[in-house]
């Protein structure tokens, strides 16, 4: 969106429209696609719990078909989140694994580096690892997944 403000955040519909025609046409002067027929809120804001305003917008605006989010039916554990069908957008369910762009350190990782030793070892990173088919273009370098991944098929 035109301020990258959470849509749920916006007073009434006029308001949310308002930005997001302003983002639009933002793209469009910039010859940035725009018919993909899928968005992200800003901080997946209002896709759930349901944010009506938000959906409307997407539809009027942008002709949304797709979105996905990290929160339904909980945030925790990610192996259980499912996706749903509002106002004939699909909600695909959001894969993560714990492992983020902006954590380039070990030491730094969020909880410490206990928190991502415990994360490889039979925490969430490991029943991602195990429960799901790794694909290529992964957000992480190649030697952070082969440091993380390593500990989970060296099993004796």
């Amino acid at each position: 969106m035109w301020s990258h403000m959470q849509p749920h955040l916006f007073h009434n519909q006029s308001s949310l429209l308002e930005q997001m025609v302003l983002n639009k046409e933002f793209a469009l002067e910039h010859d940035i696609p725009v018919d993909m027929g899928y968005a992200v809120a800003p901080h997946h804001s209002g896709v759930y719990p349901v944010h009506l305003q938000l959906y409307e917008a997407w539809k009027r605006v942008w002709d949304i078909r797709v979105t996905s989010t990290e929160e339904y039916p909980h945030l925790k554990p990610a192996r259980y989140r499912r996706g749903f069908i509002h106002n004939n957008i699909m909600v695909l369910p959001r894969q993560t694994c714990g492992l983020f762009t902006h954590t380039i350190y070990y030491k730094e990782y969020p909880g410490g580096s206990k928190e991502l030793d415990k994360s490889i070892r039979g925490g969430e990173l490991f029943l991602t690892v195990l429960l799901n088919p790794v694909k290529q273009q992964d957000k992480v370098s190649v030697g952070a997944q082969c440091w993380g991944f390593k500990p989970s098929v060296n099993i004796r």
